[in-house]
């Protein structure tokens, strides 16, 4: 009996489902899933992949059973394909087969920029702002590694964003709203320059809601303090959906009438009706200039916390429920910087479940 096998695969490249040593996210819906992932196949993938083959083979044999897998063939551009088969017959014959395939993907893990300098491109790794090479993420199920989870014995956290400021200009979701267009990127880091007025930095294109805020800030010029300049600032601004927001800020204050200055890690409000009002604060250890310190700050339904290593002299946390001004837009995030010069490394905002 001579048997025909045709065997026609059509696949998503695996590879292309998740980056290497990378926990995957289960998922429905693309909704379910972190941006800019997308759901596939019920797990959160980044990019899109096809590939298709075609197999033909005829043969004769003796009676029994047989499984091959069959090569896609030839073809053009990026993508697998694979076939399967199994059949019955008798006699004795040869066969032969033939298969031509192609498709499009993205590679499994794209050669993008490496923030933390660990080996995994900044696109694939679990945690993008510190090195691990081994993307390990045991302590729980989600998809952040353990050396950067934010809640390591809580599982769901996600990570939203992620800038390394690697490229030759800012993304152009990020919006200058108060100020002049003073930001740049410069030797793979968001650069403030001036020191003579202040800057609001803002993207309102994610869907915040409890959340963690961190970045690597380094302060490296100030205005010369004056009895009319007696404070230098830099902070995070953050604004979950639906709710008010929060300055967690490091500010370098000066008493014209004493001629001292003090350190601080403040959590304020901004654009209030007591604008810029410190709600609580803490004393940074010296110095204040050309220190790099990672400021966080964290929100959860209504209550803010903010800290920074190294150089806290304590935590810092507050509720409050005033009025924002309409430009600090719901669900937004930002650094805001005052007559002070900074250079950020990165920022990164991680969902929290």
């Amino acid at each position: 009996m001579r048997l025909v096998l045709l065997v026609i695969a059509a696949s998503l490249s695996a590879l292309s489902l998740g980056c290497p040593g990378r926990v995957t996210l289960s998922c429905d819906t693309d909704a379910d899933c972190p941006t800019p992932s997308r759901c596939a196949q019920q797990v959160c993938v980044e990019g899109e992949g096809e590939g298709e083959g075609e197999g033909e083979g005829e043969g004769e044999g003796d009676p029994g059973e047989g499984e091959g897998e069959g090569d896609p063939g030839e073809g053009e551009g990026e993508g697998e394909g694979e076939g399967e088969g199994e059949g019955e017959g008798e006699g004795e014959g040869e066969g032969e087969g033939e298969g031509e395939g192609e498709g499009e993907g993205e590679p499994a893990c794209p050669d993008t920029h490496d923030e933390d300098l660990d080996g995994i491109g900044d696109a694939c790794d679990n945690c993008p702002s510190v090195p691990n090479a081994d993307q390990a993420a045991a302590l729980d199920d989600d998809p952040v590694g353990d050396a950067c989870d934010p809640w390591p014995t809580l599982s769901g956290e996600s990570i939203l964003l992620f800038d390394g400021f690697g490229g030759s200009a800012l993304d152009g979701e990020w919006q200058v709203t108060a100020g002049d267009d003073s930001w740049t990127v410069v030797d793979d880091a968001l650069v403030f320059a001036e020191t003579s007025s202040y800057n609001i930095l803002l993207r309102d294109d994610l869907d915040l809601d409890d959340v963690v805020v961190e970045a690597a800030v380094t302060p490296t010029a100030r205005a010369a303090f004056t009895s009319f300049t007696t404070t230098v600032n830099v902070g995070l601004l953050l604004r979950a959906a639906d709710s008010d927001g929060g300055l967690c800020m490091l500010q370098m204050s000066y008493d014209p009438l004493a001629g001292t200055t003090e350190n601080t890690l403040h959590l304020a409000q901004l654009f209030s009706n007591d604008a810029n009002t410190v709600l609580d604060s803490a004393t940074l250890i010296d110095p204040f200039l050309d220190v790099r310190r990672t400021l966080r700050q964290r929100v959860v339904g209504q209550s803010y916390r903010c800290d920074v290593d190294p150089g806290e002299g304590g935590a810092v946390s507050t509720n409050f429920d005033d009025d924002y001004y309409p430009s600090f837009t719901s669900g937004s995030v930002g650094v805001r910087a005052h007559r002070l010069a900074v250079r950020i490394d990165y920022l990164i905002v991680y969902g929290l479940p």
